[in-house]
């Protein structure tokens, strides 16, 4: 495995991970849309240590020895948030760099099933200041963001750890291994992200989809407002020209006349994101 030395500051090598990162935001998560706690308690669980040095695949390891995942306050908590599910509901992550030794490390906190995180909170999070009280290099502020699935089946860990960073309480979502050097941020690289879920597409909902080249479709899951703060969903329908698609690619939406269900596959999901830091995943069906 090649490894280099990093060139200018680390602040603008650091920079470059969000793209990673924002793929990664749902590693683990609260579950929402099931409708018993048997049915969270099947879900399989997996330990999601993402591994990235000069690829971006991440890997995941199986807890084999682990009991199954159980129905936890944080779970409750969820579902009477968003009892309707959580299409177009806002969430925003904090993402801590730090270097334990040679390599770097991210942790990803997100505040799904907390609070919609309210912009005036939002705004009194100093990242400078959080990342000197969290012993880290710099932290980045991924948000805010808003759900366009309707509900999310997957495992959640009773030790997932929980923080309060300013007014908001946080759950810790992934913690990500890298190397020595950060992978750049780019629109439209395909990433494998390991998590343990399905997000469920409800009939009559209109989803908005990029079409590759190979005729591969990825389905929106959040849309940000990062890089656009105009983005609503009801304009996400027109955001096509905006992108700058590569050639063969196509933006469009639909409403759907059925259910659709977007798995990880083997615990794996295949994302991408568009210029805007939107988030699609690879559709199985």
């Amino acid at each position: 495995m090649n490894r280099h030395k990093m060139t200018g500051s680390w602040r603008d090598h650091v920079g470059k991970v969000v793209g990673v990162l924002v793929v990664a935001s749902l590693a683990v998560v609260v579950v929402a849309g099931c409708t018993s706690p048997n049915e969270a308690e099947d879900s399989i669980g997996t330990q999601v240590v993402g591994t990235v040095a000069d690829t971006t695949t991440l890997v995941s390891e199986p807890m084999a020895t682990e009991p199954p995942a159980t129905v936890t306050a944080a779970t409750e908590q969820t579902t009477a948030l968003y009892p309707d599910g959580l299409r177009n509901k806002r969430y925003c992550e904090l993402v801590i760099v730090k270097k334990p030794s040679t390599d770097f490390i991210a942790e990803v906190w997100n505040t799904t099933g907390f609070s919609d995180c309210p912009q005036a909170d939002w705004d009194a999070i100093d990242a400078a200041t959080t990342a000197a009280a969290e012993g880290g290099l710099v932290v980045l502020k991924n948000g805010p963001r808003y759900w366009t699935l309707d509900t999310v089946t997957t495992a959640i860990r009773d030790t997932a750890a929980r923080k309060t960073f300013g007014s908001l309480e946080m759950f810790l979502g992934t913690t990500l291994q890298f190397g020595t050097s950060f992978p750049a941020q780019s629109a439209y690289v395909i990433r494998s992200v390991p998590r343990v879920t399905v997000f469920h597409y409800r009939s009559g909902s209109s989803v908005f989809e990029i079409t590759d080249a190979a005729g591969h479709v990825y389905v929106m899951q959040s849309y940000a407002l990062i890089k656009d703060a105009t983005l609503t969903i009801d304009n996400l329908a027109s955001i096509g020209p905006k992108l700058a698609l590569p050639e063969g690619w196509s933006y469009a939406s639909r409403t759907l006349t059925a259910d659709l269900d977007v798995p990880a596959v083997d615990g794996v999901a295949t994302v991408i994101q568009d210029d805007l830091q939107n988030t699609y995943q690879l559709e199985t069906n």
